[in-house]
């Protein structure tokens, strides 16, 4: 309500309302320090001094506080100041099976486990496998493990060379990068594990330096076990273990000085510590050694020697060498064994026995988190990590979060570590929000701002929101009425002002006012007409029923005098003989309702024994149509309801209708192909009298493809059409010069092609139309212009040259097939046809077609040598079979006059020209050809000329 005022005011309270939307739509979720984090839940963790850490355990988890608005929101993400800790370390093992670490290179150590074993076993040696184990061989052949860097252990083998009765006397048990556990015996036996130390097989019982002393140094280099005896030979497998080389014998010069310890450093050198505190080393893999401190401390006998290269805290280039004496004081070097700076000097151990092996590791901590999130207290999700998984966890100290429609959450961390001496530390966490301040949205369908003409409203309306609706209800000004699903009010009439409210689950309310008003006009009652049955005596029981409303209405029904039927359209009922009432009724959408009624008779003692009477409207008979569609219409009409009618085609029914109206026009159609038709009617009554009509026929030709003069059919006699025309008014007109007969109907669409210079009629099939004609072909401009008769020069005895004006060209023919103009042809003056060349404008040409109704792609002009340039103008018309020309007839000395028409030398082009002889007897051959033909057309022409007069 409150924005509403303010826009109402001045529109700069939108603006600074805007501006506080904004300005509170920002809001996050802290934990910043102890109060914040001491609500949270604590397991082997604890807050101290700034952050929470592991409180001496190596996991533990803490879980925070329970956030929350007193609204709905979104977490959009969270940022966690997290550090991770990690640390050099050492562990070293005693003769009293003790385990000590040094978190500080050596200076101080701390005792993790106090006798590992739990017995009187004497452990030899201490080493770490590459996956992270510690393995320590005892006297007696056991093997202990540690997974836990040292915090406990277990016997993993239970004396590793599987004889109980006798010790193998191991001296040393070393591991290799392949996954490999090495047990080296004091016989110089090698043993051999590669599943972890749970069995051990023996590699080489050969005594691989042929007596040469115990094994007193080990050290693994580049993946291979290194081996230093008493004699100061030293010695390595390249087939892990089995077979052993020699890589240098007596390294330092038959000094006869007993070698205590060997080891490596980061740079893969080699040291080995004298018990004379003399320190060796070798840079090339034990090829060679040189002497690089004298006496390391100048008075101790060293024990052991290895050394730790710390790659976190120092640079990699930094190694340190520690040297662990007999009374437990340590010795380290910074500079690769060149100086020793004592750094514990106090007995660590407490005079627990001599050490019998250093390990050196990297100690680290790992922090990882998830989310949980509730919309009530009582239904929470699972803590997920990343995509909602709870199997995946958040290692970013950012994530995006992306969390809809929550009202509570919360975030749970893990710590893990592989010291009790070092944890990761959770400084501060912050989760950013959006709480939902957005209104709901109100979406009313009804009542809506109008005026309604009843007092029975819909009250319907819904509501969406960003995240959830709460409630939804209204306000009719007197009641608050709680709403559901869309319900019917009786209202009153006046004008009303309805508030329809919505609440989402974060409280926020929006509102939504409709003004209505209802006015009950003064409304008449419906009425309802019985057309049918009246009141009268029918002699038959299908009688129709027709009822009709003459105001608006909402629905009609009727009673038969048993049941109410509803009514929708007219149908044939079956009544009862006898005495019938039946009722109609009609509704309006008022509620108000009327009828009417009426009483009839049916007796069937007399019977209606005549058939409908038909009459044919249109088409009449001979009836001549050119496009194939007609429509018929006729009347039928009958004391008792017509059944139905059938339109018959050639003596078949073609269509029928149902309940026709007695006395009425009634139409069918069809479709109809070219020839002659009849067609009649059919109808029947109820008491099934038939009867059909007269016969009307029809005749179909054809011919809406053509326009211009073409002979309108329906004024002629179509038995005998006189000068029958057929026109493009585009390319070309036809004039038949005999009467034309098309009482049988025809096709000329399909069958007659009117184009470009090209006139075809197909006379297979328009027989009635092969007769003699004039031609016209417009567009005509052209020179040497020659009529062609199925894509050959037209004989003189069939095409006539008649005139050539205006652009037209005309010709008469004594029958049909296809004719065209071509202007290709050079022809001679002494031509005496109706070939006839003009100097016209342009140049025409045309195809045509080879056989009667047909059309080819050949041209019989390929030999004719185009001839001259045409005028602009056409010539006057010339004389009937006289060359279009002016040119004279050339000198024909030493030939008669009836030489061929052409020129030989213009007709054949040079590269086709044949001895005088060749020639002469062609021209012989198509000169009887010809006189065949003309035999043959004129026979055929006097047939036609005999039955057309047998006709007459």
């Amino acid at each position: 309500m409150r924005c509403f005022k303010l826009v109402k005011k001045r529109n700069y309270y939108l603006f600074l309302f805007i501006l506080f939307i904004e300005f509170v739509s920002a809001e996050a979720f802290l934990d910043i320090n102890s109060q914040d984090f001491l609500n949270g839940t604590f397991a082997n963790t604890t807050y101290s001094n700034t952050s929470v850490s592991l409180n001496r355990s190596l996991t533990g988890t803490f879980t925070s506080r329970i956030h929350s608005l007193n609204n709905f929101f979104e977490a959009n993400n969270i940022n966690v100041n997290f550090q991770n800790s990690i640390t050099d370390e050492i562990l070293l093992l005693d003769i009293s099976q003790d385990v000590w670490k040094s978190g500080d290179h050596g200076i101080s150590y701390s005792m993790i486990h106090d006798d590992y074993n739990d017995d009187t076993s004497i452990p030899l040696f201490f080493t770490i496998h590459n996956n992270g184990f510690l393995y320590i061989v005892e006297s007696d052949d056991d093997i202990w493990v540690s997974n836990n860097n040292g915090l406990d252990w277990a016997k993993i083998n239970d004396n590793y060379d599987n004889n109980p009765s006798s010790n193998g006397n191991p001296l040393y048990i070393a591991s290799d990068l392949n996954n490999s556990l090495y047990i080296i015996e004091k016989d110089e036996d090698i043993w051999r594990s590669d599943n972890n130390a749970l069995n051990f097989s023996k590699v080489n019982w050969t005594d691989f330096n042929k007596n040469n002393g115990d094994v007193s140094g080990i050290t693994t280099l580049n993946n291979r076990i290194y081996l230093a005896d008493k004699n100061s030979d030293i010695w390595t497998t390249y087939n892990k273990g089995i077979s052993w080389i020699l890589v240098k014998k007596d390294y330092n010069g038959n000094e006869k000085n007993a070698i205590v310890s060997m080891t490596k450093d980061f740079n893969n050198s080699l040291y080995i510590v004298e018990n004379d505190d003399d320190v060796f080393k070798s840079i090339n893999y034990g090829v060679t050694w040189s002497k690089i401190n004298d006496d390391f401390n100048g008075k101790s006998t060293a024990l052991e020697l290895l050394y730790k290269t710390n790659a976190i805290l120092i640079s990699f280039d930094n190694n340190n060498i520690y040297i662990i004496e007999k009374d437990e004081d340590i010795w380290r070097s910074n500079n690769s064994g060149i100086n020793f700076i004592k750094i514990n000097g106090t007995d660590f151990n407490k005079n627990n026995g001599d050490v019998v092996g250093l390990v050196p590791f990297l100690g680290s901590t790992n922090f990882k988190y998830q989310i949980a999130y509730a919309q009530n207290l009582n239904n929470w999700s699972q803590f997920i990590g990343p995509n909602n998984n709870p199997s995946l966890y958040f290692y970013n100290t950012s994530e995006y979060l992306n969390i809809h429609n929550i009202k509570y959450i919360r975030y749970k961390t893990f710590f893990e570590s592989t010291s009790t001496d070092l944890s990761s530390h959770l400084f501060d966490v912050n989760i950013s929000i959006t709480p939902d301040y957005n209104l709901p949205i109100i979406y009313v369908y009804s009542p809506t701002n109008t005026t309604y003409n009843h007092t029975l409203i819909s009250i319907n309306f819904s509501a969406s929101d960003y995240f959830q609706i709460d409630s939804l209800w209204f306000s009719d000004e007197q009641f608050n009425r709680s709403y559901s699903n869309p319900q019917l009010l009786n209202i009153t009439e006046g004008d009303h002002r309805f508030i329809f409210y919505a609440n989402d689950t974060s409280n926020n309310i929006n509102q939504s006012i409709v003004y209505f008003s209802i006015e009950i006009p003064s409304i008449p009652y419906p009425s309802v007409v019985i057309n049918s049955p009246t009141n009268s005596t029918y002699n038959y029981t299908q009688i129709l029923l027709n009822i009709s409303n003459l105001s608006s209405f909402d629905s009609i029904w009727w009673f038969n005098g048993s049941t109410n039927l509803t009514y929708s359209d007219p149908i044939i009922y079956n009544f009862t003989v006898n005495t019938n009432s039946i009722i109609a009724f009609v509704n309006n959408s008022f509620g108000l309702t009327n009828k009417t009624e009426v009483s009839f008779s049916i007796n069937l003692t007399t019977y209606d024994l005549d058939a409908p009477n038909i009459i044919l409207l249109s088409p009449i008979t001979n009836y001549v149509d050119t496009d194939g569609f007609i429509i018929f219409n006729f009347n039928a009409s009958d004391s008792s309801p017509i059944s139905n009618c059938s339109l018959l085609i050639n003596n078949i029914i073609s269509e029928t209708l149902n309940n026709i109206q007695s006395n009425q026009i009634s139409t069918f159609s069809h479709n109809f192909s070219a020839g002659s038709h009849n067609w009649k009617i059919q109808c029947t009554d109820i008491y099934n009298n038939n009867r059909i009509s007269n016969s009307n026929s029809i005749i179909i030709i054809l011919a809406n493809n053509f326009n211009g003069n073409t002979t309108n059919l329906s004024l002629v006699n179509i038995s005998h059409i006189t000068n029958f025309t057929i026109e493009n008014t585009n390319y070309g007109k036809i004039v038949y010069q005999e009467f034309v007969n098309l009482e049988n109907g025809a096709n000329l669409n399909d069958n007659i092609n009117i184009s470009n210079l090209t006139i075809e009629v197909n006379s297979d099939i328009l027989s009635m139309l092969n007769k003699s004609a004039i031609i016209s072909l417009y567009n005509v401009n052209g020179s040497n212009i020659t009529i062609l008769m199925d894509n050959n020069i037209c004989p003189i005895n069939i095409c006539t040259f008649i005139d050539y004006l205006n652009n037209i060209y005309r010709f008469s023919v004594d029958h049909f097939t296809s004719f065209s103009l071509n202007a290709s042809f050079v022809v001679s003056n002494t031509q005496q046809n109706q070939t006839n060349q003009s100097s016209g404008s342009g140049s025409s040409g045309s195809g045509g077609s080879s056989g009667r109704g047909g059309r080819s792609n050949s041209n019989s002009a390929d030999a004719i040598t185009p001839n001259s340039t045409p005028s602009k103008s056409p010539p006057s018309s010339p004389e009937p079979n006289t060359p279009l020309n002016n040119e004279e007839t050339p000198e024909t000395s030493g030939e008669s006059e009836n030489q061929t028409n052409f020129e030989y030398a213009n007709i054949i082009p040079t590269r086709f020209r044949f001895p005088l002889w060749a020639v002469i007897s062609i021209i012989i051959f198509l000169m009887a050809l010809t006189a065949y033909e003309v035999f043959i057309i004129k026979k055929r022409k006097l047939k036609k000329l005999k039955k057309q007069a047998h006709h007459q």
